[in-house]
């Protein structure tokens, strides 16, 4: 929360990511994970925490694998943006976090 209220204020461009899907046949079951069958998320599940959806101007992107760049908009957006360097902090980082790192050193 501290480094988007930093940010924000700075004027820097926030991209908030968030896993959703309307039935998970859109997202990857690897053998590791508990298959759900049908797929049962809890209420809310999906919904960026409060605290972080309270910044105004930030970019809130809807991921459905494990990277947030793939089969998203999000090169795209920085680029447009002439933004080479990035700051990559959440709640899976051995997963999420780090599939993102290597997918944005990919895309140089």
């Amino acid at each position: 929360m501290y480094l988007v209220k930093a940010f924000t204020e700075k004027g820097a461009f926030v991209v908030l990511v968030r896993v959703s899907t309307l039935d998970g046949k859109d997202m990857l079951k690897p053998r590791t994970d508990l298959q759900l069958s049908p797929p049962h998320y809890p209420e809310g599940w999906d919904q960026i925490v409060p605290e972080l959806a309270q910044y105004q101007g930030t970019y809130t992107l809807t991921k459905h694998q494990w990277g947030a760049f793939f089969g998203s908009d999000l090169d795209l957006q920085l680029r447009r943006r002439g933004i080479r360097t990035i700051v990559l902090c959440g709640i899976s980082t051995s997963i999420g976090v780090d599939t993102t790192a290597r997918e944005a050193y990919q895309l140089g």
